[in-house]
């Protein structure tokens, strides 16, 4: 797979339960966003983990070089992932064997991490948790990104906080797919936006979509 095209996606359906949903063919490019929006359950989380490699399509094909690589996809959604009683250090590291002792250092000041550290992950506000949870992004750097609903639950001040880090791992090379109600940051900071509904996701590049047209036609 050429490097420049992280996901093949070759045309088919997606299970929901007893319905299916149509996608086409699809190229999903290094250093792009790519947003994905649509109402409550027409399945923009189900299609994000078929995109993670954890499921597979009842039709056409969908692969990556990068589901045997690892800590080259990231997944990160509005929830906390379960962790067992680690330190914030241990967590933002996890999965490296050598690791980068100044790496660490820069993501810790960045993220304003210092000081919790050696501070179990447990104990801290939701806000300290993305903090860590894109430190961690900061640190591995991975080849491809996949968000569910990220900044669902974050206060403006994180959100704002959360769109800078977004922009910033993309100009880093990082492709990032971000499952969003969110229309006016799609229409603003992604490349493509993938709308479903209808059961057909349809693709629409920008600046060929605007918030207003995506509310309109999802009435």
């Amino acid at each position: 797979m050429d490097s420049n095209r992280w996901i093949g996606i070759e045309a088919g359906h997606v299970a929901l339960g007893n319905r299916l949903f149509h996608f086409p063919d699809l190229q999903v490019g290094a250093g792009e966003v790519i947003a994905v929006v649509g109402k409550n359950g027409v399945g923009k989380s189900v299609w994000l983990r078929h995109l993670m490699g954890w499921l597979t399509p009842a039709t056409g094909k969908i692969s990556s070089v990068l589901w045997n690589q690892k800590n080259q996809m990231a997944w990160v959604n509005n929830h906390r992932e379960s962790f067992a009683d680690l330190w914030v250090e241990d967590v933002i590291t996890l999965g490296e064997h050598s690791q980068d002792k100044q790496g660490i250092e820069a993501v810790l000041l960045k993220f304003d991490l210092k000081a919790k550290r050696e501070q179990s992950i447990q104990t801290l506000s939701d806000g300290e948790w993305m903090r860590v949870r894109m430190a961690r992004l900061f640190y591995h750097q991975p080849s491809v990104i996949l968000m569910d609903e990220p900044s669902a639950h974050l206060d403006f001040e994180y959100k704002i906080g959360w769109e800078g880090w977004v922009k910033e791992l993309q100009t880093l090379g990082s492709t990032i797919i971000c499952a969003t109600h969110d229309l006016q940051w799609a229409s603003e900071a992604a490349h493509k936006v993938w709308w479903i509904q209808d059961d057909q996701l349809i693709e629409m590049q920008h600046p060929h979509f605007h918030p207003h047209i995506l509310i309109k036609k999802d009435k």
